[in-house]
């Protein structure tokens, strides 16, 4: 189990989903797929990018998608997707729905850490839907690593067969280097 995001910032608190921002500051230069970046895109759908692009707002299969921008526009140098599906705010918790993300990372340079955190979503795809109350990605400047956290996995109620996508990608779905 991860611990809260820290000092934060709202990415997106309530409301529809289907909504993505670009160009978030990560706080520090992190590897990915042989590339530094140094910022980081996050969608309301479960998912992170790298690179210039912005992906469709209702993009879902994003670890299976062969588009290099997935859907959108620009160049996306890869996807971390942490429950990638087509989300939205559980049943009354729209208010209390949120993303976030560490403003400042925790830590001190070299061994700092970026979370995002997602909480109050479910995902519907399927035949059903699965509540997810809380998942994170860590993002770890020292070594290029990548951790995700799932809080509280005793109330992940899974009604019938949902649609996720949980993983890594480059450039393609055929495409993870380094």
């Amino acid at each position: 189990t991860g611990t809260g995001a820290g000092t934060t910032n709202s990415f997106y608190q309530g409301g529809a989903a289907n909504v993505a921002g670009a160009g978030i500051p990560l706080g520090f230069n992190f590897s990915y797929n042989c590339i530094s970046y140094s910022t980081i895109g996050i969608s309301t759908n479960g998912f992170v990018w790298f690179g210039t692009g912005n992906p469709a707002p209702t993009a879902i299969g994003v670890l299976s998608n062969a588009s290099s921008n997935l859907g959108g526009a620009g160049t996306i140098g890869g996807v971390v997707a942490a429950f990638a599906g087509n989300t939205a705010t559980m049943v009354g918790a729209a208010a209390t729905s949120y993303i976030r993300y560490t403003a400042t990372p925790t830590g001190v340079s070299p061994n700092r850490i970026f979370k995002v955190e997602w909480r109050g979503y479910k995902v519907n795809a399927g035949n059903g839907n699965a509540t997810i109350p809380s998942y994170q990605l860590w993002f770890y400047e020292n070594n290029g690593k990548i951790e995700e956290y799932v809080a509280n996995m005793s109330t992940l109620l899974i009604s019938t067969t949902v649609q996720g996508q949980i993983g890594i990608r480059g450039t393609s779905n055929a495409d993870v280097r380094c």
